[in-house]
């Protein structure tokens, strides 16, 4: 005991010597672990909740789970994320109840639609940096994203997507993916990891072997990729390939079933049916050919074990067992422990796992192996801090969200807006002279915040509003206001077939009135609208800055597309557009509509 104590101390102060490498102190730290232990730090579990209600301060309760289970991680969600200073004394109090061995605290800080910052930067997203095509940014965001996420305490990035979306249809990753282009995937993934890492920042790209060519959400159900090996090949392995050479942290699995990777069956426990085996828990995926066909050395986490996919498919118990065998080194969320008595849960999973591996070999071997590995990566991060808390509030104050890091989200947005179409040079608007605008969006935040915007322009411009669902078409009343307008702005966000929006636009092409449509999200709903005369992709998400003061304040990819609309004035400098499609967008027929690489400026007429 008085020679792990000490391997210990040296490890939490932080104390080196020439001979003693992470590795071999890391062989030495485990060699002297219980079984128990070895296990609790491939645990990441998540307290997103506590009795019903957010986890943001510390309890005796979720300290006490943490010490007992002598946990590896513990993952953080929006709920438990709401101001600077309350987010760092959260993660001290979650690193102090850790007192042997610091803990991996992670997040999915991915920017733009998966941002769990209450405060801070959001960032466009990484569809947006697709159009932009800057490497120089990319990393700079994977930088300013990872500073904020270190200032806060934060250390683990579930981050960046590399999946490359070659499904339009994918309703899980679409803005989520740098684009439909292996290559350029890759490229950005790059730079990004580097940012991350370069902000001391644990650096974790997803979903292996590749999510991003299904058509069903993993969250709810199990998705199948039916393209064979060689495409998978040529598609989906090159980014990982590239960023594992990049010298990336961690890979999160995918909950995908890939025949042409793994055609195992297995018994599904929620109907007793015959199933695929998810990469997650495939040992000929996992360990077969991330570890042994792309030499991949650094750790691997699962994607949440609580997700459907797995759960009602797999006993809680079997799927971690069986990620481990497949070559998993850490199990995000395997039970939901959000109150007392959930705590019996997560027994039951040691006790079961524990037990197994007193007869099973090779699990046992797993563990070991993999509790090396996990805090062989803590040494080299260096996790423990040696300032004081109050210090550490004050530059996190400073750093998070602060004019510099804005600056470059604003760069990255109108660097990223795509003009797809522009019949008759409808763009830019010109709004001087008092002219009158019509916004349309499916809800009353958007609407509100692109006046706000547009007023910034020319304050003397009149704005009139509709709130609808496109599904309800033309009626008296849109009819009324497009003809008391001069041009009229709508939003739109990921059609899937043709709907009654057409009818709105045919109406106000026929009166003459100039009409754009803004696609707030993917950019293939252009699809939809093929009578639209002026339309520009913004790769959005909700309209509005989830990380400033949440609904009161205009998402970054907003205030670009409105620049880009509307001519400036003497006060007021408007942006052209300068983004080039990073996707193919194929029309209902399957055939290429605009190629990746497309993308019009304000001389050129489509």
């Amino acid at each position: 005991m008085k020679k792990i104590i000490g391997i210990l101390m040296i490890f939490l102060t932080n104390l080196t010597f020439a001979e003693m490498t992470p590795k071999k102190e890391a062989n030495e730290i485990v060699k002297n672990m219980s079984a128990r232990e070895k296990l609790g730090q491939m645990i990441m579990m998540d307290f997103r909740n506590w009795n019903n209600k957010p986890f943001t301060i510390m309890n005796d309760q979720v300290k006490e789970v943490i010490k007992n289970y002598d946990l590896g991680g513990v993952i953080l969600f929006r709920e438990n994320i709401i101001t600077t200073k309350q987010t760092i004394e959260l993660t001290d109090s979650l690193q102090k109840s850790s007192p042997k061995i610091p803990l991996f605290i992670g997040t999915d800080q991915e920017g733009g639609y998966v941002t769990r910052l209450s405060m801070g930067t959001e960032m466009p997203g990484n569809m947006a940096l697709g159009a932009g095509r800057s490497l120089e940014l990319t990393r700079k965001v994977g930088e300013t994203i990872g500073s904020e996420l270190y200032a806060l305490g934060i250390n683990f990035d579930f981050a960046p997507v590399v999946d490359v979306n070659s499904n339009q249809k994918n309703p899980v990753i679409g803005v989520r993916s740098f684009g439909d282009s292996p290559k350029l995937v890759g490229e950005l993934s790059s730079v990004f990891i580097e940012g991350l890492q370069s902000s001391g920042i644990t650096s974790t790209i997803k979903h292996f072997p590749g999510h991003g060519n299904t058509s069903s959400d993993s969250h709810i159900g199990l998705a199948t990729v039916n393209y064979s090996e060689k495409e998978w090949t040529k598609i989906d392995k090159i980014p990982f390939e590239m960023a594992i050479d990049s010298g990336v942290d961690a890979i999160m699995t995918a909950h995908v079933i890939i025949p042409a990777l793994d055609d195992t069956k297995v018994k599904s426990k929620k109907d007793g049916t015959m199933i695929g085996t998810p990469a997650t828990l495939s040992k000929p995926i996992m360990t077969g050919i991330l570890r042994e066909g792309m030499g991949y050395k650094g750790l691997i986490i699962t994607d949440a074990l609580n997700m459907k996919a797995i759960s009602e498919n797999f006993g809680e118990s079997e799927s971690v067992i069986n990620g481990i065998l497949a070559g998993g080194d850490i199990m995000l969320m395997p039970v939901i422990v959000w109150n007392e008595k959930d705590k019996k849960k997560l027994e039951s999973l040691y006790t079961r796992v524990l037990e197994e591996m007193k007869t099973n070999e090779e699990l046992s071997r797993r563990v070991d192996e993999s509790a090396r590995r996990i805090v062989k990566l803590k040494l080299e991060k260096n996790l423990k801090s040696n300032e004081s808390l109050e210090d550490r509030i004050l530059k996190g104050e400073k750093l998070v969200g602060n004019e510099e890091n804005k600056a470059i989200e604003k760069v990255v947005a109108e660097k990223g807006i795509t003009l797809i179409k522009n019949n008759d040079n409808i763009l830019p608007m010109d709004i001087s002279g008092k002219k009158k605008i019509l916004f349309i969006a499916e809800t009353k935040t958007r609407n509100n915040t692109m006046e706000d915007q547009v007023k910034k322009i020319e304050a003397n411009v009149e704005v009139s509003k509709l709130s609808i669902n496109y599904k309800q078409g033309l009626t008296s009343e849109i009819k009324s206001r497009i003809d008391k307008v001069d041009y009229v702005v709508m939003v739109t966000g990921n059609l899937r077939r043709n709907t009654k929006i057409n009818d709105i636009i045919n109406y106000a092409n026929k009166e003459g009135k100039k009409l754009v449509t803004i696609s707030g999200k993917n950019p293939y709903d252009i699809i939809y609208t093929p009578t639209v005369r002026a339309n520009i992709a913004i790769y959005g998400i909700t309209g509005y800055d989830v990380t400033n003061n949440h609904r009161n304040s205009l998402e970054a990819n907003v205030r670009a597309g409105i620049k880009v609309i509307f001519k400036g004035t003497d006060s007021y400098k408007s942006v052209s557009p300068t983004g080039k499609l990073p996707v193919d967008i194929r029309g209902i027929d399957g055939k290429i509509l605009y190629e990746r690489g497309y993308g019009l400026n304000y001389l050129e007429e489509k």
